[in-house]
């Protein structure tokens, strides 16, 4: 275990991968956390009394619920824990529990071994665009007008409920999937996910 500090907090995880420029830490929350590796800028210490455990449901929602405040409930499905405003019915924590029981069904008769991951996995319903826009400013996550994004730093999906059209819901499965891929170890959320060469060939590993 090592402790270390993120978004002004101090917190806990395991090393996965120490670099000479940084380090790759993965939080008990499932966050991931780069750190500078030496002093002065280095914010960590090793704890050798503690192995590493991931934080549970109970542990998580209860974090979630201090990070969000009263306007927002949890929600607890098999696979999840939804984020979204009060008083909504169960339709956001069904579907993402069917999208990920679609995608686990789908690569397992293609042969791909599924494995169960160690975190709940968390998707965060926003009511409006300016609310999804504000925690990505809060998170330091650039990127254009989006309706849906899955962030693999965080491990989190986050959506805004402005809008139920067919395409913005297609796109909500979209980033569904990529969660359900990077916490089933259908892809790795710390290596590069290989491209095509110039033959349409993958490049030999």
């Amino acid at each position: 275990m090592i402790d270390f500090s993120a978004f002004r907090k101090t917190a806990k995880g395991t090393l996965l991968i120490e670099l000479a420029d940084k380090l790759i830490i993965l939080g008990r929350d499932g966050w991931l956390h780069s750190l500078a590796p030496r002093p002065p800028e280095s914010n960590w210490q090793r704890i050798k009394t503690e192995k590493f455990a991931a934080a549970p449901a109970s542990e998580l929602r209860h974090q979630l619920q201090s990070e969000f405040g009263p306007e927002y409930d949890i929600f607890s499905t098999k696979s999840f824990l939804v984020v979204q405003p009060r008083g909504q019915d169960e339709r956001w924590p069904k579907l993402f529990e069917q999208s990920h029981r679609s995608f686990i069904s789908y690569v397992s008769k293609g042969g791909v071994k599924i494995r169960c991951g160690i975190f709940p996995m968390v998707a965060v319903v926003f009511p409006d665009e300016s609310g999804i826009r504000n925690e990505f400013d809060r998170l330091h996550i650039d990127v254009g007008r989006v309706a849906c994004l899955y962030s693999v730093t965080i491990n989190r999906v986050m959506v805004h409920g402005g809008t139920r059209t067919g395409t913005v819901m297609m796109t909500v499965r979209h980033e569904a999937a990529h969660q359900s891929a990077f916490n089933s170890g259908t892809h790795s959320r710390i290596n590069d996910t290989p491209h095509l060469d110039q033959r349409g060939q993958r490049p030999a590993v």
